[in-house]
């Protein structure tokens, strides 16, 4: 599955140089990564969207994108990249470009739209029971 996935990663530049996060996961990533050329797109990060809540987010990570890429056998990011275009395909506009919207940009009644048809597409396409946050995350932390 590795050639139709893209990875986002997350970099800071101060005074001109340029920091990449986790930059020995970062390195790792790239070893692995086939002979080719390759895009490298460096953007802001935008930190004005509302997007998935850090409860949200302690839930998505670990279990549905962990649980699709077990699945697909690909990274966690990637799993959630091909969720993302699948979601924006399902939800396209007959004759309309598709237009995929990062849960950053979502606000959290959107993301929780996103989760609920995550959890759809793995029950009907790929056999998974991805538990509810409430199965998951203690009392305190119910998104």
């Amino acid at each position: 599955m590795s050639g139709k996935f893209s990875v986002v990663w997350s970099a800071s530049i101060k005074s001109g140089k340029l920091t990449i996060t986790y930059r020995d996961d970062f390195a790792e990533y790239v070893r692995k990564m086939r002979d080719g050329e390759y895009e490298l797109i460096l953007r802001k990060k935008k930190r004005d969207a509302i997007g998935a809540s850090p409860k949200q987010r302690k839930y998505y990570w670990p279990v549905i994108a962990a649980m699709f890429a077990v699945y697909w056998t690909c990274s966690p990011d990637e799993a959630h990249e091909t969720l993302l275009i699948e979601f924006a395909e399902a939800r396209r506009e007959p004759g309309q470009p598709i237009k995929v919207i990062s849960t950053s940009e979502m606000n959290p009644s959107e993301v929780e739209i996103y989760y609920e048809w995550c959890r759809e597409k793995g029950r009907k396409h790929c056999g998974m029971n991805i538990p509810l946050p409430r199965q998951v995350l203690a009392d305190d932390e119910e998104i």
